[in-house]
């Protein structure tokens, strides 16, 4: 059921096209054309739905034939209402209401999990219930927000389907977004992968959960972004107010990086040992070389919002291209020979390598 859901989360990556940043830019910058970029962008939402919805049912009965299809039905639905929700938070985000964000994401799964948690108690946990009582939930969240994204967005008040012209002239603009953000994806999965496939399961146990926390503690930072993206947007035709911004979240970044990667190296025998009771000794090592990736990972990201803002769509979507085949390469090389220490090297090496070559492309346009 687990793969399920992942192979579902890979297949709705396709049918991005980069609406959630694009929206969430527009709105930002207050484009003059955000009344014909959100027609555009929630009728190919609606368009798309159908295509992803057989091609889905499709890979599934190929892949997952054991799996009932009201399961297939529930777990693609499922995906596809949580990819809309994500588009609703980035209109949110776009408009400074991250109070909104916190109480609806906190509400509706709270009421998700009192739900399954009294049909538990009083009756016997049904596995094809408690999915359908997430799908209800995410769909009465959309129901409900709605109404305020369309008060959010002036050009949402008279929604209009568009024509297919537009939708594929919209698409040329947004699928390098949408690309970036699968290639992205594809890196961040992509070295379990191949642990798994040249070494053994216990190697890929230790390196998945030394990754997994190494990703996880990166949450603390992560919460800048979204401001920091919107900031950005504003400031797109001010190259002296992108600089600007850029150095304040170089200095903010880099500090919290810092921290952050000496208390992960110095601590992370204890946490490992407190969450695994000692089992996955050899992780420590593996998450204490990813702590040095934490300042190119968060800068990185700071890099790459702003060739967004700055519409540089292609150029972020190339710079991950060459970073995941950079990433799949030397795994390929050097995981035979020197095992998931490699792996969390060549994490380190790729992580710069995006920061750099993001750098390297700014460096000509705002210094």
């Amino acid at each position: 059921m687990i793969s399920a859901f992942a192979l579902a989360n890979i297949i709705i990556l396709f049918f991005d096209f980069g609406m959630p940043v694009l929206l969430q830019k527009s709105i930002s910058e207050e484009n003059k054309n955000l009344s014909e970029i959100t027609n555009t962008s929630f009728s190919l939402l609606i368009y798309s739905f159908p295509v992803y919805l057989i091609l889905s049912f499709f890979l599934f009965w190929i892949i997952y034939p054991d799996i009932p299809v009201q399961f297939s039905f529930i777990i693609i639905s499922l995906v596809f209402l949580f990819s809309v929700v994500n588009l609703f938070v980035k209109v949110f985000s776009a408009k400074h209401k991250f109070k909104e964000i916190f109480v609806s994401q906190f509400v509706f799964k709270f009421i998700i999990l009192s739900v399954i948690s009294l049909l538990f108690f009083f009756y016997t946990f049904d596995l094809y219930i408690s999915l359908l009582i997430i799908l209800a939930g995410y769909l009465f969240q959309i129901i409900f927000l709605f109404p305020y994204i369309k008060i959010l967005i002036n050009g949402l008040k008279k929604f209009s389907f568009v024509s297919f012209n537009k939708i594929f002239s919209f698409l040329s603009l947004s699928i390098p977004l949408s690309l970036a953000v699968l290639f992205n994806f594809l890196y961040d999965k992509i070295d379990i992968i191949l642990i798994s496939k040249l070494t053994d399961f216990s190697q890929t146990a230790d390196y998945g959960i030394a990754y997994g926390l190494y990703r996880s503690s990166t949450l603390i930072f992560s919460f800048l972004f979204i401001p920091a993206f919107n900031k950005f947007s504003k400031t797109n035709s001010d190259l002296s107010g992108t600089k600007n911004l850029f150095f304040y979240y170089l200095k903010s970044l880099s500090l919290i990086s810092v921290i952050l990667s000496v208390l992960i190296y110095f601590l992370s025998d204890i946490v490992i040992g407190l969450l695994y009771s000692g089992k996955y000794t050899s992780s420590v090592f593996i998450m204490q070389i990813l702590a040095f990736a934490i300042l190119g990972l968060s800068l990185n990201n700071l890099t790459g919002i702003i060739l967004n803002s700055l519409n540089l769509f292609k150029t972020n979507m190339l710079i991950a291209l060459f970073a995941l085949l950079i990433n799949v390469i030397l795994n390929i090389i050097f995981i035979p020979y020197f095992g998931i220490t490699a792996a969390a090297v060549i994490s380190v090496i790729t992580e710069y390598f995006i920061f750099i070559a993001g750098l390297f492309i700014l460096r000509k346009i705002i210094f």
